[in-house]
Parts: structure tokens; C-alpha cells; sequence
């Protein structure tokens, strides 16, 4: 026996995370071998494997008992809180059609409007990341989508059922929740103020006994201030701006002051500068020095 097995793997699987580590994903292949039925089949990563969000390719492989092997491949893609919310766009989009209801239409359009807004890629990074200075525009109006879902299982008179419509609002909300807490892990792992985080995580339990009570909207408004709090007082990468010159940039709160420092050693800290955050929240500084050391580490106090 010569012939290798017939392996065959399923197509690309595309699916929804269902917490902050991804989802566990199961999928089946098949293979037979016309002479011999001792078909030894192995995948990398196994069936029943936990996915993290993103793409990861499976790698599977069949072999016979007389050495001959084939092998195959295919993807498992793992949707974070923007491909969730696009699921959910297409399943809005596709359901108007059939709502004739006048009012129902109108606080569907509005659902849709306002996700459509919190959609926009200049909020975004990633599929778990918002851009820091305005990103929580895109958690104020899933708020605002939720609303008019949760409007319309109260009053729908169409073919919209309840079930349906609160299906969206467990999503969008499940997505907001989970911007709130990779903002939260990024902050902790960039060594973010410990008040900050703090704030941060006790938003996010605020906003999670509103959801478990029902308050789907006033759930995500704490889930919007955990994000707030989490990316708050970061500094972000440093950017050359001439051969001689860095650039900083600080997103705090609005009106707050901030006093600026470096070290070379990450022991003694001098006082850079001190400055108050925009209307933004923002604070742009400029270190005119940092060329005349090897190595420059910066932080940020509130007095």
C-alpha cells in the first residue's frame, strides 16, 4: 500500500468570543483509506482546544499503517468586540426588510444609525482595542443602540420577538464589557497608576450588576468609564519628532494637572514639566533632551 489516506478538514470557522481568552471551538475531520482501516488522525490544535480572538491555522494530518500520510489545513477565527458588533450589524440590516411597522422601523433605523457611528475605523485599533483619545465615542453609542433595542422589546408590535432583539443587546453589551477589560489588562501590564486601575475595575463591577439587573444601557455606561479609566494617564510610545527631539503624548482627564518626570535608571525621577490636560484630556510634551542619553524611561504624577 502506496496510497496515502483521503483526509478531508472542514472549511475556515469563523465564530464570536465568548470571553476575554476567545472560545473553545470543536470541528471534525475525516479520513479513510481504502485499503487499510487503521487510520491514525491528528490536528494542531486539538478539537475542543481553546481559541484565542484572532486567526489561528490547524494544521491535521492522517496516516495509515503503512506509513503513507496526507495532510490538510484550514483556519478558526475568533471575533472580538468589532466583529461581534458587525455580526450584529448584518443581522440588524437584514431583518429591517420585514419590520412594515412604522414606529418599530423608525427605532430600528435609529439602532442601526448609532451602531453604524460606533462602527467608524478611525475609533478603532483592533478587535479589542478603541483608539485612547476619543475610542469611547464608539462605547456611547453601542449605549444608545442598546436603548432603542431595549425600547423596542418593550413596545414591538412587528415580527421582531423578544428573544431575538435581546440576543443583541447580550452581545453588544458582552462586547463592551470586553473593551472594558482588555483596557483594564492593558493598563495593569503597562504599569498604569494602581488608583487608575483600581477606578477602572470597580466601574466594571458597577457595570456589571446593572447588566445582572436588567440595565443593559447604564451597564455599558460603566463599561465605558472602566475603558476611560484604563487608558487614562498612559503614555503612549514616544515619537520622534527631529533628530534631537522626543514627543509624548498623555491622555488624562480634562482640566487635571500633571507633572511629568524621567530617569535614566528608573530609580531617580526628575521633574520634567508640568502641564494640564486640554478639553480632550490630552497633554503634548516635548523632551528637547533626550538625545543626550543612551536610554530615557518617562512617567506621569498627579499631585
Amino acid at each position: 500500500d502506496v496510497t496515502p489516506p483521503e483526509l478531508t478538514c472542514p472549511t475556515n470557522i469563523t465564530v464570536e468570543f465568548t470571553n476575554q481568552a476567545g472560545t473553545v471551538v470543536r470541528y471534525e475531520v475525516v479520513a479513510a483509506d481504502s485499503c487499510d482501516p487503521r487510520v491514525v488522525t491528528s490536528c494542531s490544535p486539538r478539537s475542543g482546544s481553546g481559541f484565542g480572538i484572532g486567526t489561528t491555522t490547524i494544521y491535521c494530518s492522517a496516516t495509515d499503517g503503512f506509513g503513507n500520510r496526507a495532510t490538510c489545513e484550514f483556519t478558526v477565527t475568533v471575533l472580538g468586540a468589532r466583529g461581534v458588533k458587525e455580526n450584529v450589524m448584518a443581522e440588524l440590516l437584514a431583518l429591517r426588510p420585514g419590520v412594515t411597522d412604522t414606529p418599530d422601523g423608525k427605532k430600528l433605523d435609529e439602532a442601526v444609525e448609532h451602531l453604524t457611528k460606533s462602527l467608524d475605523s478611525d475609533l478603532w485599533i483592533d478587535q479589542t482595542h478603541l483608539q485612547r483619545k476619543h475610542g469611547e465615542k464608539a462605547i456611547q453609542e453601542e449605549k444608545e443602540t442598546v436603548k432603542k433595542l431595549c425600547e423596542l422589546i418593550k413596545d414591538s408590535k412587528g415580527p421582531l420577538t423578544d428573544a431575538v432583539l435581546q440576543g443583541f443587546v447580550d452581545r453588544i453589551v458582552r462586547a463592551d464589557r470586553l473593551l472594558a477589560t482588555v483596557g483594564i489588562q492593558d493598563a495593569i501590564n503597562a504599569g498604569a497608576a494602581q488608583k487608575k486601575i483600581a477606578e477602572a475595575q470597580k466601574e466594571l463591577a458597577r457595570g456589571d450588576t446593572e447588566v445582572a439587573g436588567g440595565k443593559c444601557d447604564e451597564g455599558i455606561e460603566h463599561y465605558r468609564q472602566a475603558w476611560q479609566h484604563a487608558v487614562r494617564a498612559k503614555i503612549s510610545p514616544a515619537i520622534h519628532v527631529t533628530g534631537t527631539r522626543l514627543q509624548l503624548e498623555i491622555l488624562g482627564d480634562p482640566g487635571r494637572v500633571y507633572v511629568i518626570q524621567a530617569s535614566t535608571n528608573m530609580t531617580t525621577w526628575v521633574n520634567l514639566a508640568t502641564r494640564t490636560a486640554d478639553r480632550d484630556g490630552v497633554v503634548a510634551f516635548e523632551d528637547a533632551n533626550a538625545s543626550g542619553f543612551s536610554s530615557r524611561y518617562y512617567r506621569v504624577l498627579e499631585p
